[in-house]
């Protein structure tokens, strides 16, 4: 579902220092709706530090070079679009989001309001 904060949910998961510690190979990479699977494919490439003229042959070549580079790691897929999200998931089900109630969205504010005052004293 659209507006649910799921690209700014992974963002945050993917730059925490931790994340960073854990997994040194890592890649964000954004997928529009429209897209071709090769461009996808160099763009994780780029990301993992690994892209090269080189790395220019099939799609096939390209797929092997990522699993390569990211065969200890976990993946994480944010879609709004079931079908991939259940096409991608191995081992578990995806995860479903829903838009928080009134009162979640509250406390949510509140927390993060006194978050950032204890920050900036």
């Amino acid at each position: 579902m659209l507006g649910l904060g799921k690209t700014t949910l992974a963002r945050k998961v993917f730059k925490h220092p931790t994340m960073e510690y854990k997994f040194l190979v890592r890649a964000f990479v954004e997928v529009s709706a429209e897209y071709k699977a090769k461009e996808v494919f160099l763009k994780i490439l780029h990301e993992i530090g690994v892209y090269t003229k080189e790395m220019r042959k099939n799609e096939d070549d390209l797929i092997q070079a990522i699993i390569d580079y990211l065969k200890h790691s976990r993946i994480l897929i944010i879609t709004r679009n079931k079908p991939v999200a259940e096409r991608a998931r191995k081992g578990s089900d995806p995860y479903g989001l829903r838009f928080l109630y009134f009162s979640e969205s509250q406390e949510l504010l509140r927390k993060n309001l006194a978050t950032k005052n204890s920050q900036s004293t």
